[in-house]
């Protein structure tokens, strides 16, 4: 009776896996005509509103000590420079904004624990390194007594994180992991979308 039981099993398991192979083989190759992707915008920066700079490079994740933080939702990939470090910040050196905001809000420092905590966590980042070229972004800009202390970049879909203070591993770029990225972005997405927009 096992005899025949086993055999039984034997032949529907070599019938199924000839199948699967058959299946394996049936597939259509499709060819695509991409277009480039062709920029609709210009980085420039506004000169009517300047804001003071005073960065500090010691400050760290999540141990920033600010009075007022806002939030962006911004262009800043320059398609045309074609180079990684094309990337920009919501602020310039100078204290200009990058004209390509698409929306803002202001956040309080409740709202933004959640993110601060999770960027200053060394395990909220992949080890896989970090991408570039990543449009639009998020944007988190920090203030203390009226003047820029810091900024912070993330881009959703690379889950990169650019930022002017010190991250948890030293290095100019992180790549978030997956859970984290997307915590992130519920507490910025919620904000902007509901409140911003």
């Amino acid at each position: 009776m096992n005899f025949k039981l086993l055999l039984t099993i034997f032949v529907l398991l070599v019938l199924s896996c000839r199948q699967i192979n058959t299946k394996k083989k049936e597939f259509v190759e499709v060819e695509t005509t991409m277009e480039p992707i062709k920029q609709d915008y210009t980085i420039s920066w506004k000169g009517s509103s300047v804001v003071e700079f005073k960065l500090d490079g010691s400050i760290s994740y999540p141990k920033i000590e600010y009075d007022s933080a806002n939030i962006l939702f911004y262009r800043g990939y320059n398609l045309e420079e074609d180079l990684d470090t094309a990337s920009y910040f919501p602020v310039n050196t100078s204290g200009k904004w990058i004209s390509t905001v698409i929306s803002s809000s202001n956040i309080s420092k409740a709202d933004l624990w959640k993110v601060d905590s999770l960027l200053g966590n060394q395990k909220s980042y992949d080890e896989s390194a970090a991408a570039g070229r990543q449009d639009p972004k998020y944007g988190i800009i920090y203030f203390k007594n009226g003047k820029v202390i810091g900024q912070t970049s993330l881009g959703p879909g690379s889950q990169t994180v650019r930022t002017t203070f010190k991250l948890p591993q030293p290095s100019y770029s992180q790549r978030l992991n997956n859970s984290e990225c997307r915590q992130i972005e519920v507490v910025i997405w919620k904000k902007l979308h509901l409140y911003g927009m």
